[in-house]
């Protein structure tokens, strides 16, 4: 019977166990610095004025509707569910909410208030 010995098997599952812990951490401190940081202008300029550009109508009115929307269940529906792409929807997401984030900061400076993410999205 091959393998590591209990000890050293317990050992490794340890460090496995701390190594992702660290991982975790790296990640949320990663995020927090990135969430501090202003997004440069000449990102903002490149984005297009509309979601649709970005996420494809089909996703567009999957957003739209209104039950639970799940990244998987949608990508697994076009055979799309592995981690190359999970990483670009997630790219082009982050992309619609700065859209939407402008166009609704926009509605506010031209209404004097706030209005909701449909109005603002404009249909996408």
């Amino acid at each position: 019977k091959g393998g590591l010995n209990p000890g050293l098997r317990e050992q490794v599952h340890g460090w496995r166990k701390r190594a992702a812990a660290l991982q975790m951490e790296c990640r949320n401190v990663n995020f927090d610095v990135l969430q501090s940081m202003p997004v440069p202008q000449y990102y903002l300029d490149s984005l297009p004025m509309h979601v649709k550009e970005v996420l494809g109508e089909p996703l567009v009115r999957e957003l739209m509707m209104p039950n639970n929307f799940s990244i998987e269940r949608y990508l697994k529906s076009l055979n799309m569910w592995n981690a190359q792409h999970a990483g670009m929807m997630a790219s082009k997401l982050e992309k619609a909410v700065m859209i939407w984030s402008i166009r609704i900061e926009a509605e506010k400076r031209h209404h004097g208030g706030g209005s909701g993410l449909e109005k603002a999205s404009g249909g996408g």
